[in-house]
């Protein structure tokens, strides 16, 4: 899982993040995109810090009782709490961040009803809705017959 969720990682940045629809476009896409990376480089502090920890406590790595990474240094407590405070730190923040990101979801969901959440499930899907209607709205005008 540690190689997978690095591999996630390297991909997102990659890739990038995912393009707004015509409605995300502003400050609010431009805190997500940017909380979205935030919580990946927590996520790569978690994944460097997690190891190093450890050597730092003098402990192997016991690795699905197959095999063991043994510790490359010496002990050194001082080392070791404070990679441990950093891990657990990038363990609160992104905590804190999927609670935002489900409150992100959750108001594109019920509120915007952008189709937010398909492109989540579904990658490379757009929004279900036209960009030009908003809710109480009949698109650009254009959809009424016999009107002149």
């Amino acid at each position: 899982t540690y190689l997978l969720l690095l591999g996630r990682i390297v991909w997102r940045f990659a890739v990038g993040h995912p393009g707004p629809t015509d409605e995300q476009r502003g400050a609010a896409h431009t805190l997500g995109r940017w909380t979205h990376y935030a919580m990946l480089v927590a996520m790569i502090i978690m994944l460097i810090t997690g190891p190093l920890m450890q050597f730092s406590y003098g402990r192997d790595i016991a690795v699905f009782d197959w095999f063991q990474i043994p510790t490359p240094f010496e002990a050194s407590f001082a080392l070791a709490d404070g990679l441990h405070l950093l891990h657990t730190y990038s363990a609160l923040f992104i905590f804190f961040a999927i609670l935002l990101h489900i409150g992100g979801v959750y108001k594109h969901t019920a509120f915007n009803q952008d189709g937010t959440l398909a492109k989540i499930i579904i990658p490379g899907r757009q929004s279900s809705r036209p960009t030009s209607a908003r809710p109480g709205q009949h698109g650009s005008g254009h959809d009424q017959e016999g009107v002149s």
